[in-house]
C-alpha cells in the first residue's frame, strides 16, 4: 500500500561526497532528518552516487516515528534525484536538488499497523563547501 494524501515537512540534510578527477561519477554518504507535518520524526541515512554532476541516487535505511495510526518503523530508503547547481563559485556554493524519495517500511516496532510505502517529492536548497581541490560543474 502507498500512502495517500498530502503532507508537508521541514528537515535538513548532511552530505559528504568525493568527486575524483577525470571521472563523471561522485559518491559519498548522506543523512537526513525531517519532521513530517512538523510532528512525526523521520530519519534516513546511506550511500549516494551522482553521475555527470546532475543525476543521482540515494540508497539507505529509513526510520519513521509513530503517528496517530501507524507504528514506528525501519525500512529501505531509495531516492533518485536531479542536482541543480546555481553558481560556479568555489566557496559557499548555493545548490539544490529535486528528488523523489521512496521509503518502504520493512519492520514495525509497535502493536499499531506498519506504515504504508511513503513517496515524497522533495525540493532542497543546499549550501555546498569545498573541503579540498576545486569544485567541478557539469555545466562548464
Amino acid at each position: 500500500m502507498v500512502a495517500a494524501g498530502t503532507q508537508s515537512g521541514l528537515g535538513g540534510e548532511l552530505t559528504l561526497n568525493v568527486i575524483p578527477d577525470r571521472t563523471h561519477v561522485s559518491w559519498g554518504g548522506f543523512s537526513q532528518g525531517e519532521a513530517a507535518n512538523l510532528r512525526q520524526p523521520r530519519f534516513d541515512a546511506g550511500a549516494q552516487a551522482t553521475f555527470s554532476g546532475l543525476f543521482g541516487l540515494e540508497l539507505g535505511a529509513s526510520y519513521s516515528g509513530a503517528d496517530a495510526t501507524h507504528a514506528r518503523s525501519l525500512g529501505l530508503h531509495l531516492g533518485p534525484y536531479l542536482a541543480l547547481p546555481f553558481t560556479k563559485d568555489d566557496t559557499g556554493v548555493p545548490t539544490g536538488s529535486v528528488a523523489l524519495r521512496v521509503n518502504m517500511p520493512l519492520l514495525a516496532f509497535d502493536a499499531a499497523p506498519r506504515p504504508p510505502i511513503d513517496v515524497e517529492c522533495v525540493i532542497t536548497v543546499k549550501l555546498a563547501f569545498n573541503l579540498a581541490g576545486h569544485m567541478r560543474w557539469a555545466f562548464g
